[in-house]
């Protein structure tokens, strides 16, 4: 399957696939739930614990009903879902996410992240965003706080504001920007909330939120 490279960018800085990104050798596991383990890289497993270092090459792996909560070094957060499965590349220091979903938070100035599914590579930067991949190899990203832009190997850009979202397909090609709910994506997002610690972005998103709300109510958003 052709590769599709798509980059997000934040504050008009442009990250490459290849760019220094923060280094994702390891973070610490702050908060599990459910069935969530470690395969190392000779394939043993064991159950993750909380204060638990995930670290390359070692992949993660969620059952059912289950979500963890990974804190990095720089404060970046990422948080899996339920049924996911991913690791860090040691080679480009980027979260493979070959299956499931993920939010990823990381703090505006402290670098960014890389995140390579079946049929994309994308690098965020200082915002919020949930990545969920798709059946057909592609992902979708929706944008909770912040403004990314996905950057195609073939020159197409597509700028996202909050309460946006749009899908890459394989083999490179897109679809349109669809607006979402923020406060129905949010209120029943186990990502968001199914965790002890608010987000550090929480009040971000919550005036994203309320702003939203204020485009409905005024007709100047379609629902």
């Amino acid at each position: 399957m052709k590769k599709l490279c798509a980059l997000i960018l934040l504050g008009g800085i442009v990250w490459p696939c290849a760019s220094r990104a923060v280094d994702f050798k390891q973070a610490k596991f702050t908060q599990i739930v459910n069935n969530v383990e470690v395969i190392s890289s000779d394939n043993t497993r064991h159950p993750a614990g909380v204060n638990d270092i995930f670290k390359m090459p070692d992949v993660l792996r969620t059952g059912p009903a289950s979500r963890a909560e990974l804190i990095a070094s720089d404060n970046t957060i990422t948080r899996v879902g339920a049924n996911t499965i991913f690791s860090f590349d040691p080679a480009s220091r980027t979260i493979d996410l070959q299956q499931g979903s993920l939010l990823f938070h990381s703090p505006h100035g402290k670098g960014g992240g890389t995140i390579h599914t079946g049929s994309a590579t994308a690098s965020v930067l200082g915002t919020t965003v949930i990545v969920l991949t798709t059946p057909n190899g592609g992902f979708k990203v929706l944008v909770l706080e912040g403004e990314a832009e996905i950057r195609f190997l073939n020159g197409l850009r597509i700028t996202l504001t909050p309460g946006q979202m749009t899908f890459v397909l394989p083999g490179g090609g897109t679809s349109p920007i669809v607006v979402f709910r923020l406060d129905d994506e949010t209120k029943g997002s186990l990502l968001v909330n199914g965790f002890n610690n608010p987000l550090p972005s929480w009040l971000k998103i919550d005036t994203e939120i309320t702003r939203q709300l204020l485009l409905l109510l005024n007709n100047k958003l379609q629902d």
